[in-house]
């Protein structure tokens, strides 16, 4: 009997060590794996820096002698509306976007809703949240003087219930509204034709100013029909019927 009952004190002993040693383990692969991943998070943003230090890098190269490139690079980068990315290589991170403003642009650059580099990224998020398949086109470039560029542009703002719900929230909020107006809009595409100055510091061989217009009203007017309409869509909107935003 004692004999048994040691043997089974000897076996349970083993079994507790048993569970330590392998919850020793896991613990051990599981530190493995924080550090992998931690390895590989540094990893990714060590890519990162050096991806925008490159786009900066060549911006300086290749825009510090015409205002041609640097507006034409601006309509490249700002094409598309941002999305949200993981993905430190994407060329939609906004990072990238800030890399290229820095290089080309003056620190107080002047724009109809502020005063320097951030402002222009902070305005371009907003219409992305109001326009996420927005889509802007670079039609033609002219010089206006030595220190002004004019730049002519087609953009294609695609109206989704994520538009109307941002930017448009009064024709949610009033079912006759939604009904008559805002219902006509989701799903629809306006292209909306603009122009933009780009004012141009010689010396320094960046920009000063943007300044941006556009006529949202004439294919606002087709779609929906009459005046009054297009009137109560923007009374309380997001930006205006030139495109300019409304400061909330």
């Amino acid at each position: 009997m004692k004999a048994l009952i040691k043997a089974e004190i000897i076996l349970d002993r083993r079994r507790q060590q048993s569970r330590v040693n392998m919850a020793r383990h896991r613990k051990k692969m599981q530190d493995g794996v924080d550090k992998t991943e931690k390895d590989v998070h540094q990893l990714r943003d060590e890519i990162h820096k050096l991806e925008v230090q490159r786009e900066l890098l060549r911006y300086i190269v290749s825009t510090q002698t015409t205002p041609w490139n640097v507006v034409a690079e601006y309509f490249r980068l700002f094409q598309l509306a941002f999305t949200k990315t993981n993905d430190p290589s994407s060329p939609y991170d906004i990072d990238v976007h800030r890399a290229f403003l820095r290089a080309t642009m003056t620190p107080d650059v002047a724009v109809e809703y502020g005063i320097g580099p951030e402002v222009i990224l902070e305005h371009f998020q907003r219409l992305s949240m109001y326009h996420p398949k927005l889509n802007v086109q670079l039609v033609h470039l002219d010089s206006a003087s030595d220190d002004l560029v004019l730049a002519t542009t087609r953009t294609d703002f695609a109206f989704t219930i994520s538009t109307v719900e941002n930017a448009f929230p009064h024709l949610l909020n009033d079912p006759e509204l939604w009904t008559r107006i805002g219902s006509k809009l989701v799903g629809k595409q306006l292209v909306v034709r603009g122009f933009a100055y780009f004012g141009w510091d010689k010396v320094t061989s960046r920009v000063t100013s943007i300044h941006y217009k556009a006529d949202m009203l004439t294919p606002m007017l087709k779609l929906l029909g009459n005046l009054n309409d297009v009137s109560r869509v923007f009374e309380h909107a997001g930006y205006r019927p030139d495109c300019t935003m409304v400061r909330r």
